[in-house]
């Protein structure tokens, strides 16, 4: 397979509308470029696809030319490969423009795999809902080609400290780790009642450290989410004030 630059630069030079046809060769060409040198660009906007985005990002760092064939054989073709999965979305998706609200270098493959994995209900709009379960994700990751997934998490009940540090020792080990969460935590804000409503990916191993002066453990780490790098917890917090919004782990090899 040729580098990334180079199938950009091939996709760049034809002519032809393609299967999106609403969108723009160019545009899916300099954010493509931009993506590969900084994957963490990718962006769900106004789209409720995290798990989509956390695949496709997984994807974009760890084989940038399979992610540029897919997002261009899509734009094409309006259909592509990856590994054993087929993604191939409907007409009305293909149709669609989200004039702003996502970028279309990401729109095109995150919306194509919530739609195409949609069995009755056609996903073809950024308002339409696009989130997966958790088990929804881990099937993606494994027909995408990820192998020795390990998964302890739970759409219930928050983890324990076991199952955090387990995660930062799977993402020293070079696996792409998600961590389930209540969203509350990018956000600075305390949830009455918790729920596992986000995925990110762990960007860094997770640190417990003294707070000076407070004599309690602070949790902090970097993650991947809405096109950016962010620290987690927004705020400080305690580790175990932390575990009350923390729901467990996927992790995989690529």
């Amino acid at each position: 397979m040729a580098n990334p630059a180079q199938l950009i630069t091939a996709f760049s030079k034809k002519t032809s509308p393609g299967a999106f046809r609403r969108l723009s060769r160019k545009t899916v060409a300099q954010q493509l470029s931009a993506r590969v040198a900084k994957p963490y660009l990718i962006n769900q906007g106004q789209a409720g696809v995290c798990p989509a985005a956390a695949l496709v990002y997984g994807i974009a760092r760890h084989r940038p030319a399979v992610y540029v064939r897919m997002v261009t054989e899509l734009f094409d073709k309006g259909r592509t490969r990856v590994d054993r999965w087929v993604l191939e979305p409907c007409a009305d998706l293909k149709d669609y423009n989200p004039a702003g609200q996502v970028p279309q270098a990401d729109w095109i493959p995150m919306a194509s795999i919530r739609d195409s994995e949609n069995w009755f209900i056609d996903y073809q709009a950024v308002g339409d809902s696009g989130g997966a379960n958790v088990w929804e994700f881990v099937r993606w990751l494994r027909k995408a080609g990820y192998t020795d997934v390990k998964e302890d998490w739970s759409d219930v009940w928050d983890e324990n400290r076991e199952n955090l540090f387990t995660a930062s020792a799977l993402y020293k080990k070079n696996y792409h780790v998600s961590l389930v969460i209540d969203s509350s935590l990018l956000l600075g804000k305390t949830a009455i009642l918790s729920s596992p409503d986000h995925i990110v990916v762990l960007r860094s191993e997770i640190a417990a450290k003294p707070a000076r002066f407070q004599g309690v453990e602070l949790v902090n780490m970097t993650v991947y989410t809405w096109g950016r790098l962010l620290k987690m917890p927004k705020l400080p917090m305690k580790v175990d004030d932390f575990l009350d919004y923390y729901y467990g782990y996927v992790a995989a090899k690529y």
